[in-house]
């Protein structure tokens, strides 16, 4: 298939969303409306540059945000609202430059306002000025430094062990999960239970074993990507939806006893599906995922590069295969260098997107849509000066990689295991000592 799409709206670009409206290159992105440039994000609304976020609306160029309204250029933020370059908060508003909150209200740099002291503070940084936004973003960076972090981003889990956890019971080694219970080395799953070895999807699934983009309400599901929902008993399947005891089957609907595609009776099913995993067992393939020579893409084009980037020499070495990129040439009316872009959003002319911009890094050409220009000139945001993959790329290398190590609480000295490893300058201590220090 050309792209893995399901019940979209006006969706352009988009790949792995599905029952979304109005969304703009954007990939794992579900239920949500008017997102533009986002990855993996859940019901949410009027959202740009998103990386993790659910049931958002009008938040822009930040990453791990739960239920956050009109949120800027933060990350880990949950339940808050009217935020810019913040991180850790929980039920704040109207906060800037802040990390380690609670419920707190007109803080600046961490320190406690007047709403007149706060809107003061603020006012030279809401101009919608680029060269006020890189200021601010050094100023942040240095302060940031500066407090503890907490080991461990877990909220509500019990007997659970690892990193952007929610609500989690018994779960082992997962990331970016939310409601699960009993699972162990998953990622970005929600309300799973039971299961072993998925990523991305697996919404209220149950007894599932080695999968990647699982949909909603799949059970004895394994060795498969795709299963759109609806699946009991798929097993070495891609693409299918509603399908109940299919073997190494392909784009299938509401099928049932299915072999490679091939339509079999209950008794020709239960007769040769074990001889096919008998057969497996001894060639040593049964209990293991798709190889990855069987991947129709580079690795280079694919979300391993996210969380294993690799040169171009390395993959070659390991035989798999390498895209090098070239992009389209754009049919606007003239190239522009990022640097020659206004300074404030105000002066932006209304014919950007009939131009391309050449990013600052990696000189690619990138165009503006007129839905965006609409969001940055409504939130007196400025325009990116970076092409919308290096956006990505960056915000990637910000969060921390899905592996754990062992070292001490620099407080306490208490043993912990944590996602930062031992080598990075941050000031990292146990939950408890975290929690007496938030505020």
């Amino acid at each position: 298939m050309a792209l893995h799409v399901l019940a979209n709206e006006n969706c352009e670009f988009v790949n792995q969303c599905g029952y979304s409206k109005n969304c703009y290159l954007s990939f794992n992105c579900d239920y949500s409306e008017d997102c533009f440039y986002c990855t993996n994000v859940i019901r949410s609304k009027n959202c740009l540059d998103l990386l993790n976020a659910e049931q958002c609306e009008l938040c822009c160029e930040s990453m791990d945000i739960h239920t956050c309204y009109n949120v800027a250029r933060s990350r880990n933020c949950k339940n808050s609202s009217d935020l810019r370059h913040c991180q850790n908060l929980q039920a704040c508003r109207h906060c800037f430059g802040c990390i380690n909150l609670r419920n707190r209200e007109y803080c600046f740099l961490n320190e406690q306002c007047s709403r007149e002291e706060y809107e003061r503070h603020i006012e030279p940084y809401c101009r919608g000025e680029w060269s006020k936004e890189r200021e601010m973003e050094q100023m942040f960076a240095e302060h940031a430094l500066r407090f503890p972090r907490k080991h461990l981003e877990m909220l509500q889990c019990e007997r659970s062990l690892g990193d952007n956890l929610t609500n989690c019971k018994n779960t082992y080694q997962c990331f970016d999960s939310f409601k699960n219970e009993d699972i162990a080395y998953c990622t970005i799953t929600s309300n799973c239970k039971d299961s072993q070895d998925g990523d991305t999807g697996g919404y209220d699934c149950e007894l599932c074993y080695e999968m990647i983009s699982s949909g909603m309400n799949n059970q004895r599901c394994l060795f498969g990507s795709n299963y759109w929902g609806g699946c009991d008993g798929a097993l070495y399947c891609e693409v299918v939806k509603d399908c109940r005891d299919c073997f190494g089957c392909i784009c299938l609907r509401n099928a049932r006893y299915c072999i490679l595609n091939k339509q079999c009776t209950k008794e020709e099913y239960d007769a040769i599906a074990p001889k096919m995993i008998d057969h497996m067992r001894r060639t040593g393939e049964w209990g293991e995922f798709h190889p990855i020579e069987s991947s129709p893409f580079a690795y280079n084009e694919s979300v391993a590069m996210d969380y294993v980037p690799l040169t171009k020499e390395e993959v070659l070495k390991h035989a798999w295969m390498w895209r090098d990129r070239s992009d389209e040439k754009l049919k606007v009316e003239r190239m522009i260098p990022c640097h020659a872009l206004p300074d404030s959003i105000a002066d932006i002319p209304d014919d950007i997107f009939n131009w391309a911009i050449q990013c600052e890094a990696t000189k690619r050409p990138f165009r503006i849509i007129k839905q965006e220009l609409d969001f940055y000139r409504s939130q007196n945001l400025t325009i990116p000066h970076l092409h919308p993959d290096e956006r990505h790329r960056l915000r990637m290398l910000m969060r921390n990689p899905r592996k754990l190590w062992k070292r001490v609480c620099a407080k306490c000295a208490k043993e912990i295991q944590t996602s930062y490893s031992p080598d990075r300058p941050e000031i990292v201590y146990c939950e408890e000592c975290y929690l007496a220090t938030v505020c």
